[in-house]
């Protein structure tokens, strides 16, 4: 059976990790509350959500090299994205124990939060 991330599903089994990179900051808000929801109601109780994507920053801030191909290449969702703080939204889902590693001058971030 197909389903879709950003549509509100249920699963009969629960995992231990649900990985998604670099497609979440393309969707509006409201799909995004979606997205979080599914993959909190797919892990087992201690499982792992892993997002890499674009870290929180803003965005005129940031140097030209990064600056001019964000705003050239990605869509109008992703300046959204990037100002949020995706740690207290998760935690509203009940996501907790957030771990980061953060790459290309702290843009981009491997976010990992547990259910």
């Amino acid at each position: 059976m197909d389903q879709r991330i950003d549509l509100p599903f249920s699963l009969k089994e629960k995992y231990n990790k649900v990985f998604i990179s670099f497609v979440f900051h393309g969707f509006p808000f409201e799909i995004q509350r979606n997205i979080l929801e599914n993959a909190f109601q797919a892990l087992k109780e201690g499982g792992e959500f892993i997002m890499l994507d674009f870290n929180e920053f803003v965005t005129d801030e940031t140097p030209l090299y990064f600056r001019i191909p964000f705003k050239i290449v990605e869509c109008r969702y992703a300046f959204e994205y990037v100002e949020r703080d995706w740690k207290k939204i998760m935690s509203e889902f009940g996501f907790k124990e957030f771990d980061q590693q953060l790459f290309f001058n702290d843009h981009l971030r491997l976010l990992r939060a547990k259910r």
